[in-house]
């Protein structure tokens, strides 16, 4: 059940750094994308950026869910962690924005958009707080 837990807890990081990998993977290709045109790493680089902006949606919520079940297992056997509360809420708050954008906004631009865009920084200094605390203290 510990290890479980544990790997549902990587499994998030990872797969919130993937879904993440979307924006970068776009603004990359809006300033370089004539030079790597030009280059071999072109069908490389397109089908990266494909896959991203493809299942990015998908990526997000199987973090979102992975965060869920880890929070509940370790939660059930450690008790309440603040630093995990804290990560587990801002990965919820980045899911919920992402559905709103998805299924009320229809890509339009606006506030929800900025915060969705600001939380994954917020997102990566807590789980690295959360995963130091766990570590050191």
């Amino acid at each position: 059940m510990r290890e479980f837990g544990n790997l549902m807890g990587s499994l998030t990081a990872i797969l919130f750094t993937i879904a993440f990998l979307n924006r970068p993977v776009k603004a990359i290709n809006r300033r370089y994308g004539k030079e790597i045109a030009k280059t071999s790493f072109k069908g490389t680089f397109q089908s990266l950026m494909r896959f991203l902006v493809r299942n990015h949606k998908l990526f997000g919520a199987l973090a979102g869910a992975s965060a869920l079940i880890h929070g509940v297992m370790k939660a059930s056997v450690y008790g309440f962690v603040a630093s995990g509360f804290l990560t587990l809420s801002l990965v919820m708050l980045q899911g919920i924005l992402g559905g709103y954008g998805f299924r009320k906004m229809k890509g339009k631009q606006g506030v929800w958009l900025k915060i969705h865009r600001i939380i994954p920084y917020l997102v990566f200094l807590s789980i690295f707080n959360h995963v130091v605390l766990k570590l050191f203290w």
